[in-house]
């Protein structure tokens, strides 16, 4: 519902508020915050190793995040129907064939889609994308990215073995 202002004398409509306290602006944090709230748990129930795969379902579904590939900042979990929930929002997940060996686990949050790789029971980012501008990896087919391809950036992941629903 748009906040109006009277009409001005001799004009036959009103006119959109632009400022006034219905209409304060609602910082992104919060709106997702407000947005996960809403989520039905039944929505977010955990997956396991059949949908994950057997390689990335074998380390579980609860992954710690670091952006500098050795102090933690961060976290996702990945549930059922490819929902995840991450430090940064909600997001999907799922996951690409990328010929012999394990398939890349294309994590999805804020937009940007990160490929992840399997090294080391961890992983570490080899290609990271912008779906506003690039697309998604997976919809690439002509532009699949190999087995060997080098990390894009120093990001790295683990198993997060704590407590589900543990204060993170």
């Amino acid at each position: 519902d748009v906040a109006r202002e009277p009409a001005a004398a001799g004009t036959a409509f009103e006119v959109p508020k632009r400022w006034g306290p219905d209409l304060l602006w609602v910082p992104s944090e919060l709106k997702l915050a407000e947005a996960a709230a809403r989520v039905d748990q039944a929505e977010c129930q955990s997956t396991g190793p059949a949908e994950l795969g057997k390689d990335w379902g074998a380390l579980g579904q609860d992954w710690a995040w670091a952006h500098d590939g050795t102090k933690q900042n961060g976290w996702f979990s990945l549930r059922a129907a490819g929902a995840l929930e991450s430090k940064w929002g909600s997001g999907t997940w799922s996951l690409f064939e990328v010929g012999t060996g394990p398939p890349l686990l294309l994590v999805t949050f804020n937009g940007i889609e990160h490929a992840l790789r399997l090294v080391d029971a961890g992983f570490e980012v080899v290609s990271k994308r912008r779906l506003s501008s690039e697309g998604s990896l997976g919809a690439a087919q002509d532009m699949a990215i190999s087995n060997g391809a080098a990390p894009c950036c120093p990001t790295r992941g683990w198993p997060d073995h704590r407590v589900a629903g543990a204060a993170r």
